[in-house]
């Protein structure tokens, strides 16, 4: 992680801004790090394999069940699930049991 520091004169800057100007300061600091963030992360595409096979080691989870799981956290991290959580998925609870058996 790299750190970050205030410099003197950004300081003095800062103590100078009103609530809108700290609003979108902050805003930009935030981007930026939201940005630098992802550009971090080397491999995205390999960690829904990766989250599965964690899943299916899992005692009582199967394929099926590790599969809604992880389409279910794509939908959350993606925006589309933006309620408060806790609900169940589309597959989870049916009665269905997976090609496993569990």
């Amino acid at each position: 992680m790299k750190n970050y520091t205030l410099s003197l004169s950004a300081y003095s800057d800062i103590k100078k801004m009103n609530y809108e100007e700290m609003a979108e300061w902050a805003a930009e600091i935030y981007a930026k790090g939201v940005k630098a963030g992802r550009a971090s992360v080397t491999s995205v595409e390999a960690f829904p394999a990766v989250l599965e096979a964690v899943l299916k080691s899992t005692y009582d989870i199967g394929g099926t069940r590790a599969k809604a799981i992880i389409k279910q956290m794509g939908k959350y991290l993606s925006g589309e699930n933006t309620g408060a959580g806790g609900g169940e998925g589309e597959d989870a609870g049916n009665g269905k049991e997976d090609e496993e058996g569990k």
